[in-house]
């Protein structure tokens, strides 16, 4: 009987990490939308070239653009890879779920 209660238990505590992770990527998806208004921002001609250093600051700022994308697309994979492994966790029965498989995956959150 008591084996059941964490099965299920188990079980609820996937499907939180499953959802916490499609919220994950919900996020990142409003974070591109903000990186592309901040590139064309940065490529048009709104800024006034008498300012100092002009040139330098933008390229500054695009680089740090392209540095973000990078480290974006790192951890979305590792997302993409966590989500299959909890994807492949939840087709398997519940009872063969143990606690320390659910641990290893909170500890990942």
């Amino acid at each position: 009987m008591e084996k059941k209660n964490t099965v299920t238990d188990n079980g609820r505590k996937i499907a939180l990490l499953h959802w916490k992770i499609q919220q994950w990527k919900l996020k990142f998806q409003l974070m591109d939308d903000e990186i592309v208004f901040i590139k064309r921002l940065l490529d048009s001609n709104a800024f006034k070239p008498n300012i100092p250093n002009l040139f330098e600051r933008l390229q500054d700022y695009k680089t740090r653009l392209q540095v973000i994308e990078k480290r974006n697309a790192a951890v979305r994979s590792q997302i993409s890879l966590h989500e299959n492994n909890l994807g492949n966790e939840l087709d398997i029965a519940d009872s063969s779920i143990s606690a320390d498989d659910v641990k290893k995956m909170i500890v990942f959150k």
